[in-house]
């Protein structure tokens, strides 16, 4: 499986589906999408990330255990708080990974920042 190809669907369904407060990318990027929803959006952006990758592989309110190649490569993006939810989901080469991230403002209760993108795994 292209992780690649999951990703550029993904963000136009996202685009499409939940009614953003903030973008913070470029309409054109098809391999990144950052943006800002309301928490009562949060369980219809859920389905979508979980149509194309599955359960998340840390749920909000769980532990963080993330393999090392993962841990790595989701450290340079900012990590991964208690709080917050992740979805990984491995090329065929293991070699690099698309990913959405989930992650809740302590400062708002009401908004949750989403990140959508590539990373290599090393």
């Amino acid at each position: 499986m292209s992780v690649i190809g999951l990703i550029a669907p993904l963000i136009g369904s996202l685009r499409r589906t939940i009614p953003f407060v903030e973008r913070r990318t470029e309409p054109a990027s098809d391999r990144y999408f950052e943006a800002v929803l309301l928490r009562q959006d949060l369980d219809r952006c859920c389905g979508l990330l979980r149509k194309v990758f599955g359960q998340p592989l840390k749920d909000f309110g769980e532990p963080v255990r993330l393999e090392p190649k993962v841990q790595n490569a989701i450290d340079l993006l900012g990590g991964v708080r208690f709080e917050q939810c992740l979805f990984v989901v491995k090329d065929e080469t293991q070699q690099a990974a698309a990913y959405a991230a989930l992650w809740p403002w302590a400062s708002d209760g009401t908004r949750v920042t989403l990140k959508v993108g590539l990373v290599e795994l090393r």
